[in-house]
């Protein structure tokens, strides 16, 4: 546990018009009750690079994120415990370099607060220069991405959001399946019913957009579909920086949903905050696996 107050946990520059941002402590964790409960919680993004050796232990990392030393020394030693399978090129494993996109999250314990990482991508996998690990999925990109328009109504009421699509892209470059797998509200009173239909509203408007997306599909030896699965993220900002590294920001979020097309052997298939950030087509499947699952892991 650590103190997050003077690391920026309040964020004076949304204060004119996020109150939430100022909740004290004592209420950072409340939940909403019913159906689809949402918690509030305070989230940060980090950004690093990190080396992972030929036996998938990480001997080298630089944290890119300005970080308090406590914070910093607790998670450059969380990383470094941790152990990927090998990364294999043409069945050699292999010493890579990735660049790493990570979200901590705090909740309240008493006067501290406890940290935990709730999820991590290594973005540049996706990218074409980048040798590609064997067992990776095909680089799918998009084609035709037409985002959805600000729904009026949360617009004029300053409410910001991210809506997490997972989707199954067809061979021909379509949409096969979509869901909202993660969804955040960072504009928002904790209370009644009215967050879960700004959830919902929002939710609602991706995904009508989505369905007429087209991708970019090269040939591939797998289709299997957490092959054929990306992650589109898509904002609703008012303008504003919400995945700035290193800021922490009170957000209402409800579970993660598990991607129901994604096959049993393969995982959860739950997505964490980390595919919230960017604007990019990212896969879901991908060359680097960690050997164990570091969701919800405590900082060391």
């Amino acid at each position: 546990m650590m103190k997050l107050i003077g690391s920026c946990l309040l964020i004076t520059m949304f204060a004119w018009a996020m109150p939430v941002v100022a909740d004290d402590s004592a209420r950072l964790a409340t939940r909403i009750e019913g159906p689809g409960k949402l918690e509030r919680v305070v989230i940060m993004h980090v950004e690093g690079n990190l080396i992972i050796d030929a036996d998938g232990s990480v001997p080298e990392l630089k944290l890119k994120t300005t970080l308090t030393a406590q914070l910093a020394s607790s998670l450059d030693r969380t990383i470094r415990s941790w152990r990927f399978h090998p990364v294999k090129v043409a069945g050699v494993a292999r010493r890579v370099s990735t660049n790493m996109r990570l979200v901590l999250v705090g909740t309240p314990a008493g006067e501290d607060y406890k940290v935990h990482v709730d999820s991590v991508v290594f973005p540049d996998r996706n990218d074409p220069s980048v040798a590609r690990a064997d067992g990776d999925p095909p680089t799918i990109s998009g084609k035709s991405l037409k985002r959805p328009g600000y729904p009026p109504e949360l617009q004029m009421r300053g409410v910001m959001g991210t809506v997490v699509l997972a989707i199954r892209v067809t061979a021909d470059g379509k949409v096969g399946d979509l869901a909202p797998v993660q969804s955040l509200l960072y504009n928002v009173a904790t209370g009644g019913n009215t967050p879960r239909r700004d959830l919902a509203l929002l939710e609602r408007t991706v995904t009508n957009a989505a369905r007429d997306w087209t991708f970019t599909v090269p040939d591939a030896d797998s289709r299997l579909p957490e092959m054929m699965t990306v992650l589109v993220p898509v904002q609703f900002n008012l303008g504003f920086d919400l995945e700035k590294p290193g800021q922490w920001l009170s957000v209402l979020r409800p579970p993660a949903r598990a991607i129901s097309w994604r096959s049993k052997t393969a995982g959860a298939g739950v997505v964490g905050l980390a595919s919230a950030s960017g604007s990019s087509v990212s896969p879901l499947a991908g060359g680097l696996q960690l050997q164990q699952d570091v969701a919800g892991m405590s900082l060391l």
